[in-house]
């Protein structure tokens, strides 16, 4: 309880459901990530939030079909899961 976890998705369904599930299971959500940043910009972001979690959807953001994700997310120590 208490660990953040980031959400980057557009504003669907989705994002909803992963924000009741973190308020249902006593997670911080942090639902600040915008389309319009580069996978570079949201790795520095999740280090600075310290988040355990990030729900994301595939190749949504500014660059990710030129950056590879997994890639950058690697350099997040407090990241577990994806």
């Amino acid at each position: 309880q208490g660990q953040r976890v980031a959400v980057w998705l557009p504003s669907r369904i989705e994002a909803v459901v992963a924000l009741l599930a973190c308020s249902r299971n006593g997670y911080i959500c942090a639902p600040s990530l915008h389309r319009d940043h580069t996978v570079g910009e949201v790795a520095e972001l999740l280090k600075r939030q310290r988040s355990a979690a990030f729900v994301v959807q595939a190749d949504y953001g500014a660059d990710t079909n030129k950056r590879d994700l997994d890639a950058a997310l690697k350099n997040v120590p407090t990241l577990r899961h994806v």
